[in-house]
Order: C-alpha cells, then sequence, then structure tokens
C-alpha cells in the first residue's frame, strides 16, 4: 500500500515462544518504535507455566 512521502505499509508475520514478560516488553518496543500490532493470536502449554507462543501480524511504514 503506497502512502505519501514514498513510504509503504509493510506486513510482517512472526511466531514467536517465550516468557510472558520477555514477550510483552518486545511488543511494548515494537510499538514504541512505530510497528502497529494489527493481529496477536496467543496460546499457552499448561505444562510448561508462563511460557506462551505467539503468532503476531505487523504493520509497519517503510521507504523504498
Amino acid at each position: 500500500m503506497a502512502l505519501q512521502n514514498g513510504l509503504q505499509m509493510q506486513k510482517l508475520q512472526i511466531r514467536a515462544v517465550g516468557d510472558f514478560y520477555s514477550l510483552l516488553r518486545w511488543l511494548r518496543q515494537i510499538e514504541r518504535d512505530g510497528c502497529k500490532v494489527k493481529e496477536l493470536r496467543l496460546h499457552s502449554d499448561m505444562q510448561a507455566k508462563e511460557v506462551l507462543k505467539m503468532d503476531i501480524l505487523l504493520e509497519f511504514h517503510a521507504g523504498n
């Protein structure tokens, strides 16, 4: 998707596994850096406490 000033909207799909607090800190940092979290799916494994699996769809602006 083309935007003004030659920027384009880019989409990135990521799968991450980690402890809850580390993943939350990472999400906050990418939002501060200008990424928009479009979709977030969390999966918890009851065998491993505080370990989450995340599927994330991010949107961000990138120059050509």
